[in-house]
């Protein structure tokens, strides 16, 4: 808990430090970073008080796919980027129809899931539009190190949430080690979140400067 509030202010730290040199797509993810940090604290606040908190994460979720997918739409070429307004549309609904049926405090897992597969798809998109096909090194690229933050963490918590109300109901001992895992996750992808802001400034002051 304390590590990844400590890894997403680091992130968000370094973020507004770079934020002048931040391109929209990048300025975008550091919001998303924000949203997760508040998430992350009011949620933990309110289970600790005995709260029903799910509804908070429920929120952060929704935001999560909006300005991480809109992000990648920023970074990706045509067709792509024309498509991902629809998609993103699409999967808000698919969010809403989520909360209707399961209520606002139990955690739309399935919409996670569903937004977890389309935002490593995305940025398997972007890694090779903005990073396999430059001229540029890969690790100078910052989209290159947004892409793996996004495939590690979304990517590794399909399983998990693909499962989640099963193993909260029938393997409780089993589901807070799988949540350990993906908390884990969560916390090494700030570091590259970070690395991507970086590069991203150290990118424009060389634009600037040639």
């Amino acid at each position: 808990m304390l590590s990844l509030i400590l890894g997403k202010s680091l992130a968000l730290g370094i973020g507004a430090y770079c934020y002048k040199y931040l391109s929209q797509a990048y300025k975008l993810i550091m919001l998303q970073v924000a949203i997760a940090l508040l998430a992350e604290c009011y949620g933990r606040y309110l289970g600790l008080k005995g709260q029903h908190n799910a509804w908070v994460f429920n929120l952060q979720n929704l935001a999560d796919l909006l300005l991480t997918g809109w992000a990648a739409k920023l970074l990706t070429g045509k067709p792509i980027n024309k498509v991902i307004p629809f998609l993103l549309l699409l999967f808000t609904g698919l969010w809403a129809v989520n909360i209707y049926v399961d209520g606002f405090y139990q955690l739309a897992a399935w919409f996670f899931v569903s937004s977890c597969i389309l935002l490593v798809l995305l940025y398997i998109a972007v890694l090779f539009n903005k990073s396999l096909f430059s001229n540029k090194r890969i690790l100078e690229e910052p989209a290159t190190w947004l892409a793996i933050s996004v495939i590690l963490y979304f990517g590794c918590s399909v399983p998990y949430f693909g499962l989640y109300h099963y193993l909260i109901s029938n393997f409780s001992v089993t589901a807070r080690n799988l949540w350990a895992i993906n908390m884990w996750l969560d916390v090494l992808r700030c570091p590259l979140i970070a690395v991507c802001f970086l590069t991203a400034a150290k990118q424009q002051k060389q634009l600037r400067t040639a």
